[in-house]
């Protein structure tokens, strides 16, 4: 019988090696004891203590301080072969003399070939770790496949647990990696959790506490350390701590009987891992903002001295944005004097290691803390290393077979099997009885695919419902439908909701199963049908294996019985690093959905268009932007959406995807500050006759004065195209010369081809600050905040500004900035806050908005320029444009961000004519004024551009929209009902780069959309 089997514990203290002291036991874990002579951790049972301690002894002996300081230290390396990849990773070893690695995406055989090369760099044998909740597979993609964490929480056999934990340290020994960074021990009791779902066992303490210990404790027989995260507890956070710092808002007593208790259970069955997490948790830390991980009173306090923890502590990805929360002392250093011992992921390894270092050699941190943990990461390293021994060497191919051997694919098999569980089964709707008449509905996926064709239904039997299907479409196949006996509908996405009324209307008809390969959290999307359908499946992911596993259960080839997940709604998990995560995108294109995770033929609602692939590819070849985000809509079908490169141009940079937010520039004049002016006209608040003036009476007296709302619009005021009115902002004292100049001077920064900018200046004090408060609450940039008298100084810069050419047009940002005036004037709003309750509320546009710093990390948006003039930072989250970020970031003609699916929805209010799902939010007749009433030369509507040089030669006269500065444009085209977004950062690192404009890519693009659609043509 494995000893897994066993009930009895028996922990005695670790006398000598740790300072914290064991826990009283508990018969919990069903675990054996077994002598380890004074070593608590399974991973200690059998070792002696005297071959342990003289092995100990002898290496810190022969350590010097910097060799004890990089133990100290775990980063993280993309396992590579290449030689320059592998030149930099051995630097690593050899000059901070890391303890660790901990390796993230790659191959099974460059990770295993790397590992080799590495550990015969290193005079003491490097700790290997995997961050693989769900096995090998979540970081080296030719591994087996397990499922995620909530499915398999739900069946009740702890021995496959077990067995899973003994399966996945076995793939570990073979690559040679002695820690695996699970399991999840996160509770899952916040639904609107946008990290955790379903990596975690579920939403019951005792439940995940059981599970995650199985598992672990398999890990652990196997012979590799397990890491128990999120440590105090992630699952009750509504944000993200990769993209920001979360709060956990349960009091103490609360977080005592929920989010500790798994913890608490992990460290009684005498499991060796936990890794901190980036949290600020009030309960536990009374210093405002104090991330978890970077907290004494959490990591020593409680973890060592209160729960008696004494194992390895690791924080989490350093790199993370939870972690970057501003000290006395550098986050390294601050993050061991807390508690930790291991460093993961640090931004700079090397800076780390002088951080530490630095700190050690002025009494920082103490010599007897360093020596203290560093003997505990060599006595692990004994555990796990020394004693059984470096693997036999193999060739690389070898070990990848024997990873991906028999023994893993049965695992698989019944690990799958084990993860779908049926919720509901009214009537025994299910397994199908063969004589039934079954039809499948396959919800934004191709009618057939690997589940329909494992489950056996025909072609004839199979069908596509995909969003933006007309009414028409639906009572069609609601007829088509009635024939068959039952009908079973596929679920792929986390907001099923646009699909409510036709999922009611069968339930209706039909008897009805629906499976869920998405979030089970999307039940609750579509409550009232999932109430009527008969039978509930929860396959909790979009992949082959599950296809597979779910076909079998609603066929009756499988039988396991399980209990449902409880919650209410959440967005999708995917991967991040150094753990997973994905955001669920507003609008996803239909083909997104597809099982095969191969080349798939593209749904019929997507338009196969090589030219524009090769023209955004060439684009980002030559180096226009670093990445981009393409979204084309005809008739109301999304026919193209894809992404192109990286936030920033590197190589390794985060992928452009449809979460990525842009600062759209100057599109914030037709998305914001330009449908704001038509609520107010509907609203008779307002008229394009009045003039500025009288709607603001500071510019009564001024030469302004006559100015109309329809002058603004339409860019005939006659006002200057710009101000640099952060020249106020500058101590002209400070200055050596001018501030700008046509001619290049030492040490000076280009801003344009003939210009340049003197970056040696001090800001005035009593108008920019580098401390928020009151005094200075307008975000200026990441590190700048301008006193609200900066707003005053623009506005009475404008009403100085002389005009000339009124009546013909003249582009111009201030006109905007004075639009946003009278906008908040009118409404007594700011102008953020009433589109977006006015529009981005109702329309789902969720991620549309200013400052974008305040709901989303800066990780999540693109950067648009490293700002070497005035701001002196990489400008990312604060808007680009300079007259905007003297305003705080809100402002008429710039200021708004994000997503470039949002941004089609408020183009799909427009070709609308101000109607969105059949509720109409801007008057048809003001928004029909709007678009047909022109400018002088006709190159201007009320708001909107109409220059032909900047879109397709195919667009119709009709077509409206607008460019950005930044990069990016947006195109209406209501004649031949085509919305077309371009959003990209061309403008970093620098706005030097202009070659979006003189290759003329965004027309070329929009052309070839037309061309691809046989439009105008």
């Amino acid at each position: 019988m494995k000893r897994f089997l066993s009930l009895s514990i028996f922990v005695v203290a670790l006398a000598g090696l740790f300072s914290a002291t064991a826990p009283t036991q508990t018969q919990r874990s069903p675990r054996p004891d077994k002598k380890s002579e004074g070593y608590p951790f399974l991973l200690f049972e059998g070792i002696k203590k005297e071959e342990l301690s003289r092995w100990v002894d002898a290496q810190m002996k022969s350590m010097s301080v910097e060799q004890k300081v990089g133990q100290l230290i775990m980063p993280i390396v993309y396992p590579s072969t290449q030689a320059d990849k592998m030149r930099q990773a051995e630097q690593l070893v050899r000059n901070c003399h890391i303890g660790g690695i901990l390796f993230q995406k790659g191959s099974l055989s460059d990770q295993y070939t790397m590992t080799r090369r590495l550990q015969s760099a290193a005079p003491t044998p490097l700790l290997i770790a995997l961050d693989g909740e769900w096995g090998l597979y979540m970081r080296l993609k030719d591994a087996p496949r397990f499922p995620r964490n909530m499915g398999l929480g739900q069946q009740k056999d702890n021995q496959l647990l077990y067995d899973y934990g003994r399966e996945v340290a076995r793939e570990c020994r073979l690559m040679g990696i002695h820690i695996n960074f699970a399991p999840v021990l996160d509770i899952n009791n916040n639904s609107k959790n946008p990290v955790i779902g379903t990596r975690s066992f579920g939403d019951n303490p005792h439940q995940v506490a059981e599970k995650g210990i199985a598992y672990a404790q398999g890990l652990e027989d196997g012979g590799v350390m397990a890491v128990a995260k999120h440590f105090p507890g992630h699952g009750n956070t509504t944000e993200d701590s990769h993209k920001t710092l979360p709060t956990v808002f349960a009091s103490r007593q609360e977080l005592d009987k929920t989010e500790l208790y798994p913890f608490r259970e992990f460290f009684r069955a005498r499991l060796s891992g936990v890794m901190t997490a980036h949290l600020n948790v009030p309960a536990l830390e009374s210093r405002q903002n104090t991330p978890s991980s970077l907290s004494y009173a959490i990591c020593t306090d409680l973890l060592q001295k209160g729960m008696g923890f004494g194992g390895l502590i690791f924080t989490d990805g350093l790199a993370m944005e939870g972690a970057k929360v501003a000290g006395s002392q550098p986050i390294s250093v601050r993050a061991i004097l807390a508690g930790n011992d291991i460093l993961l992921g640090p931004v700079d390894p090397n800076k780390a290691f002088t951080e530490v270092l630095g700190a050690v050699r002025s009494g920082t941190i103490s010599s007897e803390l360093l020596d203290s943990k560093c003997r505990k990461i060599l006595s692990f390293k004994y555990a796990l290393i020394i004693r059984p021994g470096l693997p036999q060497e193999e060739s690389a191919t070898r070990v990848v077979n024997q990873v991906n051997n028999r023994e893993a694919k049965q695992m698989a098999s019944k690990l799958w099997d084990a993860s779908i569980y049926i919720q509901k089964n009214k009537k025994q709707l299910l397994p199908l009885r063969q004589e039934s008449r079954v039809a499948c509905v396959n919800l934004e996926a191709a009618a057939t695919n690997t589940f329909t064709q494992a489950a056996g239904f025909s072609t004839k039997d199979c069908y596509a419902y995909v969003k933006g299907n007309s009414t028409a479409r639906m009572r069609e196949l609601l007829a088509s439908l009635k024939r068959y006996d039952a009908v079973v509908v596929t679920v792929r996405q986390s907001q099923p909701d646009w699909a409510g009324e036709f999922l009611r209307q069968l339930t209706e008809q039909n008897a009805t199963a629906i499976v869920f390969f998405s979030t089970p959290y999307a039940e609750n999307r579509i409550r009232t049908a999932a109430d009527k359908a008969q039978a509930i499946v929860m396959a909790y992911e979009n992949t082959s294996e599950a296809a597979l596993a779910a076909a079998g259960r609603i066929r009756g080839t499988t039988n396991n019985t399980v209990t449902p997940t409880q919650g209410s709604s959440a967005v999708e998990e995917g991967e991040a690093d150094p753990t997973a995560y994905m955001m669920a995108s507003p609008i996803a294109p239909p083909s997104v959905s597809s099982f095969e995770e191969g080349p798939q033929p593209p749904p019929p609602s997507i338009t196969a268009m090589p030219k524009v692939d090769r023209i955004a590819q060439e684009a980002l070849s030559r180096g226009a932007f670093p990445g981009c985000r393409v979204l084309a809509i005809h008739c109301n079908k999304i026919v193209y959406n894809k992404s192109f490169g990286t936030l920033d141009g590197s190589a390794r940079g985060e992928k452009v995807s449809s979460s990525t937010i842009y600062d759209l520039a100057s599109v914030t004049k037709v998305l914001a500050t330009t449908p704001a002016v038509m609520l107010l006209i509907q609203e008779g608040k307002l008229k394009l006759t009045d003039q500025l003036g009288f709607l603001l009476p500071r510019f009564a007296h001024t030469d302004l004065s006559n100015i109309t709302v329809q002058q603004l619009l339409l860019h005939e005021a006659g006002l200057r195209p710009s101000v640099s009115f952060y020249d106020a902002l500058i101590d002209q004292s400070s200055l050596n010369g001018r501030l700008t100049g046509a001619r290049q001077n030492p040490g000076w920064v280009q801003l344009d081809t003939n210009s340049w900018g003197n970056p040696f200046f001090a800001f005035r004090p009593e108008l920019v600050s580098r401390t928020q408060n009151a005094n200075y609450p307008l975000r200026f940039s990441t590190d700048l905040y301008l006193s609200e008298e900066v707003k005053n100084i623009l506005l009475n810069t404008i009403a100085s500004t002389p005009r000339c050419g009124v009546g013909n047009y003249k582009y111009s940002d201030l006109g905007f900035i004075l639009l946003q005036q009278i906008v908040e004037k009118i409404s007594g709003k700011s102008l953020d806050s009433f589109v977006e309750e006015r529009i981005y509320q109702p329309i789902g546009a969720n991620t549309l908005g200013y400052q974008p710093l305040n709901k989303f990390s800066a990780s999540r948006i693109a950067p648009t320029q490293n700002d070497k003039f005035l701001r002196k930072s990489i400008i990312r989250g604060t808007v680009d444009d300079e007259a905007a970020a003297c305003l705080g970031g809100v402002s008429g003609n710039a200021g708004l961000f994000g997503t470039a699916e949002d941004v089609a929805r408020v183009l799909e209010l427009f070709i609308q004519e101000g109607s969105y799902n059949g509720k109409q939010i801007i008057d048809r007749k003001v928004f029909r004024q709007f678009i047909t009433t022109h400018g002088k030369g006709n190159r201007r509507s009320l708001g909107f551009d109409k220059g032909r040089a900047s879109m397709a030669d195919s667009a119709s006269a009709s077509t409206y929209g607008h460019t950005g500065f930044t990069g990016t444009c947006v195109w209406v085209d209501p004649d031949n009902e085509l919305i077309f977004v371009f959003l990209s950062n061309r403008t970093y690192p620098n706005r030097l780069n202009k070659k979006l404009m003189t290759e003329g890519i965004r027309p070329k693009l929009h052309q070839a959309i037309y061309e691809a659609l046989g439009i105008g043509v």
